[in-house]
């Protein structure tokens, strides 16, 4: 289902509601929080408390356990599942141009709980996944410990490496100028790669706003790797414009579909490229 094309807007960016009616149809229902914790309870095996801060959590069809922190509200996380599982959610990653492949090199920017890596962990491809806030580091640690495909870097991603400030707010935390007291690494996507010699070739980021900083600091690897997208594009209104012409221009062999409609403001609710 095709909708209108925002202006200035690269001329072959095309713009869908993700499919079917039906599927826009269950992305408004998604907007009704009961609807969306009664789709995530769906997803969940069992939950149990490991002693340690942390709830175990199974999900239905993926090995392993993934850790979540107590103190961040379950609610949270029966949100993020939808997102992962379900591939008419205007916020699924891998739609078929987009599909992680088992020999990716897959960078997950804003992991948080790490739902992304972990229901494609099984594929066997080599995850980075970046995450700044603590609790979530320290869950990510735990639930891959056993992966040794899956590497967990404790940083923030934006233009240039450095330091940041950290306003937490669970899933929702975002880098700061402000002095919070939580100070935390930041890491660039091209420093990362060269440093360490990683040809990147799947880029999947949800990072609260500062999607096109991070870009910014991956122009290189863009450039260089032409890596397949998925990017959050309705955190700031500019963002639909904004990233796809400076991937066009990075990289004009990029062909790049947004998806969806955000409920606040209207922005697409995604950005795929590949």
């Amino acid at each position: 289902m095709k909708c209108f094309k925002a202006r200035n807007l690269p001329d072959d960016v095309d713009h869908t509601l993700g499919g079917s009616l039906q599927a826009w149809f269950m992305n408004y229902l998604r907007g009704l929080s009961r609807v969306q914790r009664r789709l995530g309870q769906r997803l969940i095996e069992s939950i149990a408390d490991d002693g340690k801060q942390y709830l175990a959590i199974q999900v239905k069809g993926c090995r392993g356990t993934l850790y979540f922190p107590r103190n961040v509200p379950v609610g949270a996380l029966l949100i993020t599942l939808p997102e992962q599982l379900y591939s008419w959610h205007w916020h699924y990653y891998q739609i078929p141009q987009t599909r992680v492949h088992p020999d990716d090199t897959v960078f997950d920017c804003g992991s948080a709980e790490g739902a992304f890596a972990f229901v494609n962990q099984h594929l066997g491809c080599r995850i980075h996944a970046f995450e700044p806030l603590p609790a979530f580091v320290d869950g990510l640690k735990r639930t891959f410990a056993e992966n040794p495909k899956v590497e967990v870097v404790s940083a923030a991603l934006a233009e240039k490496p450095g330091l940041a400030y950290l306003h937490e707010e669970g899933m929702s935390s975002f880098l700061t100028a402000e002095k919070t007291g939580k100070q935390v690494a930041v890491e660039s996507i091209d420093h990362y790669c060269f440093e360490r010699h990683i040809p990147l070739s799947y880029l999947k980021a949800d990072l609260e706003g500062f999607e096109m900083s991070m870009l910014r600091g991956a122009a290189e690897s863009i450039r260089t790797y032409k890596p397949r997208i998925a990017i959050t594009t309705y955190h700031k209104p500019e963002d639909p414009v904004e990233i796809s012409r400076w991937l066009k221009k990075i990289h004009p062999g990029y062909r790049m579909l947004l998806k969806g409609v955000n409920r606040t403001h209207g922005n697409p609710v995604m950005l795929h490229a590949w």
